[in-house]
This record gives C-alpha cells, sequence and structure tokens, in this order.
C-alpha cells in the first residue's frame, strides 16, 4: 500500500523510501530523543484539538474494516470523521479529519474535504502565507482518494497549525506535483526501482544515517563533498560524474553540466581535491575583524514552542581573562524578562570595543525576530551589538577549505581539535532535554545543567575555531 508516509518520506528523501521497503530494520538506528519528542508533542496536540470537536472514529480492526466503516459515517453525513480510512487501489491514508461540506457528490448532498493538524507552524521556511509544500502535498494525495470514494474531488484542504490558525489552501496546486511522484514512489516500494544515497543536511536525523554514510564513503559518493546535495549529484552522475575523484577534475571553465555554474564548479572540484587530500587550503588571509572584548555568543531555542530558553556568552575580556555567563528562561512568561536581560548585557558593552561571534546566521535572525517581538529595534545599545556580530561560518568558508562533510559547527570545531564532552550534542536534543526538564524544573535541575554544559561548550567550540582560524590564516608563510 502506498502511503501518506511514503510521501513524507519521498520528499524529504527517495532514498529512505526504497531502504524502510527493502532493507532490514536491524540496521536501522533507534528513534532519537528528538523525534520521539516531536511524534509525541504532535500527538498530544491532536488530542487536544479532537477533544474540542464533536467527532465519530470508524470501528473495525482492519484498515478495510474501518476503510468500509468510514464510508458508512461519510453516507450518514457526520460533520467531522476523526482518522478515517480511506483506500483506493493500492493507495491508503487517514487523514486526521474529515469535515462535510455542503457540496453534492455520490454521498448525497454532502462532500467531504481533509484537514491534518500539525504541531508546527505549517508555512514554508520564511513565509507568513505560502503552506507548507510537504503537508499540502499529502494532503493533495487525501483528496485524490476522497475523489475516489466520493466521486468529487475536494477544491479545499486545511492545515491546523500549532497556533490553532487554519491554513486553508486548494490541493489543485499541488495536484500536478503528487502524480509526478507518485509512480516513483510505487516503483521504489516494490522494488521495480533502487535509489542510491546522497548526503544531505538533514541526514543525520534519519535511522539510516550511519548504514547510509559507510555506504557512501565506500563508493566515494559525490554528496560526500560539502555542499553537494542530491539534485546536483543527479546532474553530474548524468555527466558520468560518479566518484568524488571524479569532481576534482571538474573546471569551471569547460564545465558543460545543466544547472552547475562555472563558481560552483570550482568550488566542488577545490573541496574534492582537499577531501581526498585530508588536508586544508587557505583561500584568503584578509583579517578577521577584531576588537579587545571578545564575546563568543549561543542561542538555544525550541521552534516548535517558539521560544527562546537560553543565550549563552563566553566573554574574553582584554587581558586575556574569560568567563561564561547565561540568561534562561523556563517558559513564554519568562521570556519577555529574558530579553529585557539581554538587552542590560547591550547596555552594559555599550561603550566597550568588543566584537561578537557566532556561528552561522541563526544568531542573527533570531535577535531580528526578537527585537521587533519587543519592539526594540531601535534601541541604540542593541543595534550597536548587532553592528558587531560576526558569522564566523562566513569566515570559515571564505578563509579554507577544510576536509569535513559539511561546514556546520560540530563538525569544523571536530576537525581544529574541539570536544565536547556528550557522546551526542547537538541543538536538536538539546531541545528533547529542554523538553523533559519543563515537565519538573524543581526535580530537573541536572538537565539543565546539561543544556547550559552544551551550550557552554558550543561557545567554546566557536572559541577554538575562531583561534584556529586567526592563527591559521594569519600566521606568516
Amino acid at each position: 500500500m502506498i502511503t501518506a508516509q511514503h510521501i513524507y518520506d519521498y520528499l524529504a528523501c527517495p532514498h529512505r523510501v526504497y531502504l524502510n521497503a527493502h532493507e532490514d530494520p536491524a540496521k536501522k538506528r533507534p528513534l532519537s530523543q528528538f523525534l520521539d519528542l516531536l511524534f509525541s508533542r504532535g500527538t498530544l496536540y491532536e488530542k487536544r484539538i479532537i477533544e474540542s470537536l464533536d467527532c465519530r472514529s470508524p470501528e473495525g480492526l482492519t484498515k478495510q474494516d474501518r476503510s468500509k466503516s468510514t464510508l458508512d459515517l461519510m453516507r450518514s453525513g457526520e460533520a467531522f470523521i476523526y482518522q478515517g480510512v480511506l483506500i483506493a487501489g493500492d493507495e491508503q491514508g487517514i487523514p486526521d479529519l474529515l469535515k462535510k461540506i455542503s457540496t453534492p457528490s455520490k454521498l448525497g448532498k454532502h462532500a467531504y474535504i481533509p484537514i491534518d493538524i500539525k504541531s508546527g507552524k505549517g508555512y514554508e521556511s520564511n513565509s507568513d502565507n505560502a503552506v507548507n509544500k510537504t503537508y499540502a502535498i499529502q494532503l493533495a494525495f487525501y483528496a485524490r482518494l476522497l475523489q475516489a470514494v466520493q466521486g468529487v474531488y475536494p477544491q479545499q484542504a486545511i492545515v491546523i497549525n500549532v497556533d490553532g490558525e487554519e491554513i486553508s489552501f486548494d490541493p489543485n496546486d499541488f495536484k500536478e506535483k503528487l502524480e509526478e511522484i507518485l509512480p516513483h514512489i510505487r516503483a521504489l516500494v516494490t522494488g521495480q526501482e533502487r535509489d542510491c544515497p546522497a548526503l544531505i543536511q538533514k541526514c543525520t536525523l534519519c535511522g539510516w544515517y550511519d548504514l547510509c554514510l559507510e555506504r557512501l564513503k565506500a563508493s566515494s559518493d559525490v554528496t560526500l563533498v560539502a555542499g553537494l546535495g542530491r539534485g546536483s549529484k543527479q546532474a553530474l552522475n548524468g555527466a558520468g560524474i560518479q566518484k568524488v575523484e571524479d569532481v576534482t577534475a571538474l573546471d569551471g571553465r569547460q564545465v558543460n553540466i545543466k544547472g552547475v555554474k562555472e563558481k560552483r564548479a570550482r568550488t566542488w572540484s577545490r573541496q574534492a581535491q582537499v577531501y581526498l587530500s585530508e588536508d586544508i587550503e587557505i583561500l584568503s588571509r584578509t583579517p578577521i575583524p577584531t576588537a579587545p572584548t571578545r564575546i563568543y555568543f549561543d542561542f538555544e531555542d525550541d521552534p516548535l514552542q517558539d521560544l527562546i530558553y537560553l543565550y549563552g556568552f563566553l566573554i574574553v575580556r582584554p587581558d586575556g581573562s574569560s568567563e561564561y555567563t547565561d540568561i534562561w528562561c523556563d517558559n513564554h512568561e519568562g521570556e519577555p524578562q529574558a530579553f529585557l536581560q539581554f538587552l542590560e548585557l547591550c547596555r552594559s558593552l555599550a561603550k566597550q570595543d568588543y566584537r561578537v561571534y557566532h556561528y552561522s546566521k541563526h544568531e542573527k535572525t533570531v535577535i531580528d525576530r526578537l527585537a521587533k517581538k519587543y519592539a526594540a529595534a531601535h534601541v541604540r545599545p542593541l543595534k550597536k551589538f548587532q553592528s558587531k556580530m560576526v558569522d564566523l561560518q562566513k569566515q570559515v568558508t571564505s578563509h579554507v577549505v577544510l576536509p569535513v562533510l559539511s561546514y556546520g559547527l560540530k563538525p569544523v570545531s571536530k576537525f581544529v581539535g574541539f570536544q565536547y564532552s556528550d557522546a551526542d550534542p547537538g541543538g536538536s536534543q538539546s531541545i528533547a532535554w529542554f523538553e523533559e526538564y519543563q515537565k519538573d524544573p524543581g526535580r530537573n535541575g541536572e538537565l539543565k545543567q546539561r543544556i547550559l554544559t552544551y551550550n557552554r561548550e558550543d561557545c567554546e567550540a566557536t572559541k577554538v575555531v575562531h583561534d584556529w582560524l586567526t592563527n591559521t590564516c594569519h600566521r606568516k608563510k
């Protein structure tokens, strides 16, 4: 059976669909604490929404029985049907809700539209009005099944997001994309097609990551070149470039591959050479902005709660002494006070000559959002703090080429010699710890300390990268 889960997996990674259908599940690592948190949080939120509605659910032990029961409920005109089972041929879907509307169909004077309940915002990244495409395509799949059952294709589908907002859209807008990917999904599930792994940024959260990475390294796959993803792999493979060794021969001036520009080809070629040599290449010796006082800065936030729960600072003074300090809040009620404490820190620095180092654009984006949220965008000390920020990830990629799989803080800091004390450090893991801490702050102080240690080590890792980069690029040849 083809399900909405297949669609979700395919849009994230087609190879996951193939592995789930054909690989030994014992080779898959257990669900991470963070993903387990996502599922449990989604289940609890769905339960709260359902309890506020007058819903009926289908009965039966098997999916076929529940499908027949769903059809009976639809024919009787139930206002809301919770987890109705829709089956058409080898396709099966269980939307969170089916909502009755006044549109004639094979059912009578009414028909149904699909609704999914999501514990996220439900919008595309950096958009406040475009529905999340993955959610939308899943709902278009339910619309397809509804057409088979009721004879009418729904002209509306709804995502209920974490804020209780109903994001309404026309599933017709995503019908073409759905029909494009369904044959590939079916072929992967049945084994008529195979799919090869590709290394992308989100791979580390997948249970198949260790297996895929092992196979990618064994085949010297082109996606071991940092920044070269699945789409680029397909383009390169189509031109006969299969291995990292082949990428080294790319000449930006002669490349003739659709979608691959000269500059990108040169970047990949250089990265591939460095990866194979396990050495580094210095691109630039231009000075990195500095000041007598240096601040290494890192946020911890939970995007699912839209909450900034920790500001961490490693402050290095002109005399070389250093101190880690933090601003913490347990929940949304504490966030405004935490931001005020941050503003006070900015004011205390206002007369000093300082620089703020962070890794990736995330910190700057979060500060912009907080400044807007709390109407502080024009506060002078905050504006000065923002003007002093230096994104070290940009500095790294413009100054050096490293033999790493990605230019995230963890792999880069590990390459230059930093070691985290926790065996599984990561922002997503920190969110899982924080969720557990929130259940009983009085008793879970150990978890809070673990999060603080992780954040402090992120700040220390940022400092180590900065020091290494400065020493490496600015020492005499």
